[in-house]
């Protein structure tokens, strides 16, 4: 009863701690900083698109200002017998006032930059999605690849133990001089051969585990293999799902909305300004008292001619967005063509583990016969070797390819342009 209690005691923990690969991978969504950092530059191009907008509405200020001239001009007025000399502008001005101003017009401009700004919102919310995709296929290859290592050490072990059990049988075989000293050598090596991979393993174990802890942010424990899909699902192509796609159609309005910013300049522009003041002199300047007064104005610019500069930038505008244009059709071929791929390659791989599965019963059924050949003496221990060899490279090819499989799915879901929530682990 005490040496129960104590196994519980050690698996339970594992059983609590472990998580499976959504886990691993919504952890990742939250806590990975890259994807913070695109999360945060989203924020960011929201903010500013909300500072161009609101940029267009009236400005209100508040100005305040003194000006003390040297000089004014002067005249006299002759009266007989007395002489006045009037002052046209007094030395010292003083003047506050809370002012308006106001872009009427100004070709379309203003309205065009306010696109760019949502473009690049739209830009950098696309850019978002990616890096969450990224990060996402990054934590499964991740994680697999971790199952994976776990897995080779679940069958190194159990070679091991084959060995091992074989060891025992040949020197008990050796006693009764029924077996030669160079089948031990020969399981000996065959061990400390088994040995080296065991320790190789172990080490591209913590590799992945420090791969996973870099992208989630934490620390990870694997779960159970058990849970390793031997026909796993993907999702369909989504064309309008593409955030590379997407991408470059938003770059293309936004390209398209500056070369509109560009031909603005074949319109005038008009603005107005109104203000209330109050001032030392108000509009008297005769009696240069503090007073109260408004003034407002309307302007008007319209550039006639710029040796055609405006012209060259609008036609750049427009070549980019063809440029563009040929860039998306290329993108799309390629995305299409990868997805393609990547289905082939998953349906080439579910023919190879139904052949690998022959080849593990084989070996196992190979290593049966051996193990009781060799203990009738009808073997030596370089035969058992080498069919514990073979049936531990087959259950591994075997693993190899279901991981394979697995991770292939999960890119093809990745290809297809789907968001991360409707991927098929």
């Amino acid at each position: 009863m005490k040496k129960l209690s104590y196994v519980l005691l050690i698996v339970l923990p594992l059983q609590i701690f472990s998580q499976n690969i959504t886990e691993v991978v919504n952890t990742a969504l939250e806590y990975n900083s890259q994807l913070k950092a695109a999360s945060t530059l989203t924020q960011s191009a929201e903010m500013e698109k909300i500072a161009e907008q609101r940029s267009h509405l009236p400005s209100i200020s508040l100005k305040a200002n003194y000006v003390h001239n040297t000089d004014v001009p002067e005249f006299n007025i002759p009266i007989p017998g007395f002489n006045q000399t009037v002052t046209l502008n007094p030395h010292d001005i003083y003047e506050t006032g809370i002012h308006l101003d106001y872009v009427v017009f100004s070709g379309f401009a203003q309205s065009q930059a306010a696109k760019v700004k949502a473009f690049e919102h739209s830009i950098a919310a696309v850019n978002e999605d990616q890096e969450m995709k990224e990060i996402a296929f990054k934590t499964v290859q991740a994680y697999r690849n971790g199952q994976l290592m776990k897995l080779s050490l679940d069958i190194l072990d159990d070679t091991r133990r084959r060995n091992v059990v074989q060891m025992n049988k040949v020197r008990a075989l050796l006693e009764n001089g029924m077996a030669l000293r160079l089948d031990t050598l020969s399981l000996s090596l065959n061990r400390t051969m088994i040995e080296q991979q065991i320790i190789e393993s172990h080490s591209v174990l913590e590799n992945w585990f420090q791969v996973l802890e870099m992208l989630s942010g934490q620390k990870v424990s694997l779960a159970e293999t058990e849970e390793i899909n031997t026909k796993p699902q993907f999702n369909t192509y989504a064309v309008e799902e593409q955030s590379f796609l997407k991408n470059i159609h938003f770059k293309q309005q936004q390209m398209s909305a500056l070369s509109s910013i560009e031909k603005a300049a074949y319109y005038p522009k008009v603005w107005l300004n109104a203000s209330f003041n109050y001032g030392k002199p108000g509009p008297d300047i005769i009696a240069n008292e503090w007073d109260t007064y408004g003034k407002w104005m309307v302007g008007l610019q319209w550039e006639i001619w710029n040796g055609w500069s405006t012209a060259s930038s609008v036609q750049a505008k427009d070549l980019n967005v063809q440029a563009l244009q040929f860039s998306e059709k290329a993108m799309e071929d390629k995305l299409k063509l990868d997805y393609d791929n990547a289905v082939r390659s998953f349906k080439a791989l579910q023919k190879q583990l139904v052949v690998a599965e022959k080849a593990v019963k084989v070996a196992r059924e190979k290593m049966k016969i051996v193990e009781i050949s060799t203990e009738k003496g009808q073997l030596t221990a370089s035969d058992f070797n080498e069919a514990n060899l073979e049936l531990s490279q087959a259950e591994l090819r075997e693993k190899q390819i279901l991981i394979k499989l697995n991770l292939q799915a999960t890119e093809i879901d990745y290809l297809s342009g789907k968001p991360v929530n409707m991927w098929r682990f």
